[in-house]
């Protein structure tokens, strides 16, 4: 096994000496304000907040607004997991494909330079919905794992 737990032995990536993880971000948006936004905004100006893969992907689904809500949701997450919100970089540089078994994150431009100073290799993300509300969490694994003197 890669990673993990195997018959009651911790995974060295995981555990002891070295400590992989450099964020974890969460973020909960309501799915109503993408029916409004949908209702409100030409695609061009959604343009303006999501990648151009990200708003076909997003729209071709069954539920048009919750993804979208997904997509936004991961923006802020991830903003939130490299500890600078969307200051240090534009909104459509996270793209987020929210899909029913899972989330899939691409970063581009300065969103990508931000993460790989942070020493960031991989992010993983996930997403649930209910009650009209979507939360997201991101986690930021260490592009190298360094021993720690712990």
């Amino acid at each position: 096994m890669k990673s993990g737990v195997k018959s009651g032995m911790k995974s060295p990536h995981l555990c002891g000496p070295c400590i992989p993880v450099r964020g974890l971000g969460l973020d909960v948006v309501a799915v109503e304000r993408f029916e409004r936004w949908l209702a409100l905004y030409a695609r061009s100006e959604l343009a303006l907040v999501f990648a151009e893969a990200e708003l076909a992907h997003c729209l071709g689904r069954a539920n048009p607004s919750q993804a979208l809500a997904v997509a936004f949701a991961t923006k802020e997450a991830v903003g939130k997991t490299l500890g600078t919100g969307l200051a240090d970089f534009d909104w459509w540089e996270v793209e987020a494909l929210p899909g029913d078994l899972g989330l899939a994150v691409q970063l581009h431009g300065r969103a990508r330079t931000v993460a790989q100073s942070r020493g960031v290799g991989t992010l993983i993300a996930d997403w649930c919905a209910w009650e009209g509300y979507v939360l997201v969490q991101v986690l930021a694994l260490a592009a190298t794992c360094e021993p720690t003197d712990t």
